[in-house]
């Protein structure tokens, strides 16, 4: 990652530019569509040009409310270059203050960022003074189904940042009143525990990524999409979903197979909960699952690692966050049994204890 002290004098006139190609992609392209949205209690207006632009990005947004009376507005403007068929300028090396533009894909600066991902398919720009982020996407039938699963999620991990939220890599579901945490690396059951219970008829906040609010006495953990993953040797063992699933074979050989939930579980997609207690999920080979309490520091390296890599954007400030999360939240262990069926319940069990 690279960091600048300064921001370069030229970026200021860069994002009049892109304001300029969003402008034209838009007439090119017969006009914007908006969608507005609620994460967090903070406005999120999404305006696509293209024609499968605001089907492809807002699908795992669809759950969020749209009673909105936020004061400040994040606004996404994004295009697809392709369809627009309109040459697009990237930022030089010169503007962005390095001369190695092609080894670097995260640029930081005092009030801007700039990125590149999905190799090369996504282009970011993000004021955040103006609370606003430019986004070109090359082609939209090249974007794989993580982006599709978390769209927008680089420009989202330093909004929510910079409204004193915290993004975790984590899985988490509620009953009526409270929710768990499933934390742990890739490869634990952390989406294979969220679905199951979501399956169960637990309410479900999201498989991967959560938002925490730590502002409140008792922490309260928000849905960010509605979404889901299963690895394409996995999904077969859950039918309803194996039925569901959208697949766009590309080049990303960890990509999965996508579930946009809220088509099957409109009602069971939560918006917020409070946080009771923090779970580690690991895989056993026993038949049945069970749990077990867990210490603060085990369920710290649990959740960190996994968060801070994902983000890229960790601090002293963010691991001590979820230090101090959790030292203050009852942490377990949940063994993960070979029938799946039995997970809901114990979960069950366990929430019902904070009740």
């Amino acid at each position: 990652m690279h960091f600048s002290s300064e921001d370069p004098t030229q970026l200021t006139s860069y994002f009049e530019y892109l304001e300029d190609v969003f402008q034209q992609a838009s007439s090119t392209c017969g006009g914007v569509k908006q969608r507005v949205f609620c994460i967090a209690d903070k406005a999120i207006a999404l305006n696509t040009v293209g024609e499968n632009l605001d089907e492809l990005l807002f699908k795992a947004f669809a759950h969020l409310p749209t009673n909105i009376s936020s004061k400040e507005t994040l606004n996404l403007f994004v295009w697809d270059a392709k369809e627009a068929d309109l040459t697009f300028k990237f930022p030089t090396p010169q503007i962005l203050g390095n001369e190695k533009l092609e080894k670097i894909t995260e640029h930081y600066f005092e009030n801007y960022c700039v990125l590149f991902s999905e190799r090369g398919v996504v282009f970011y720009a993000y004021d955040y003074l103006k609370n606003t982020a430019y986004v070109c996407i090359k082609d939209s039938n090249l974007l794989p189904n993580y982006f599709l699963a978390s769209p927008l999620f680089r420009i989202l991990k330093i909004w929510a940042k910079l409204n004193g939220l915290s993004v975790l890599h984590a899985g988490c579901v509620a009953n009526e009143n409270n929710a768990v945490l499933f934390v742990g690396k890739g490869g634990k059951g952390k989406s294979t525990t969220s679905l199951q219970c979501l399956l169960d008829g637990m309410y479900y906040l999201g498989d991967d990524y959560v938002l925490l609010d730590t502002s409140q006495p008792i922490p309260v953990i928000y849905t960010l999409f509605c979404s889901g993953k299963l690895h394409l040797n996995h999904i077969t063992n859950f039918p309803l979903f194996n039925e569901h699933s959208i697949y766009r074979p590309n080049t990303e050989a960890y990509d999965k197979p996508l579930l946009y939930l809220n088509e099957l579980f409109k009602e069971k997609i939560a918006y917020k909960r409070p946080l009771k207690a923090i779970v580690a999920t690991q895989l056993t080979g026993n038949e049945f699952t069970s749990y077990k309490p867990m210490s603060a520091f085990e369920a710290l390296k649990a959740l960190a690692p996994s968060t801070l890599f994902q983000l890229n954007l960790g601090d002293q400030g963010d691991f001590a966050k979820m230090g101090n999360l959790t030292r203050t939240t009852p942490c377990f262990t949940l063994e993960l049994g070979t029938n799946f069926q039995g997970i809901a319940s114990v979960v069950n069990e366990l929430l019902h204890t904070f009740d």
